[in-house]
């Protein structure tokens, strides 16, 4: 596929020497990565499998440990939240 277009991100400088080490470890360009990452990312969110959040599993917890008083249980909270929650 040809590439068409070209995205410009900001990020840590020490995020970003560390992911080009990475990917030179690899003997990979690091924007052959990216989009391997960009294609995973849609993949998962078109299949709905985006993992939760940080929140999320938190709220998942609470709601195990018998907390939570807006859902009854966790399969109606990852419903409302458009979120797979299969263990």
């Amino acid at each position: 596929m040809a590439k068409e277009v070209q995205m410009t991100i900001k990020m840590e400088r020490d995020l970003r020497e560390a992911f080009l080490a990475a990917a030179a470890s690899e003997q990979r360009p690091a924007a052959q990565i990216m989009r391997e990452f960009m294609r995973e990312f849609i993949a998962r969110s078109e299949a709905g499998n985006s993992e939760p959040n940080a929140e999320t599993r938190a709220a998942l917890q609470e709601l195990e440990n018998g907390g939570g008083a807006r859902f009854a249980n966790v399969d109606e909270l990852c419903r409302d939240l458009g979120v797979s929650c299969e263990k």
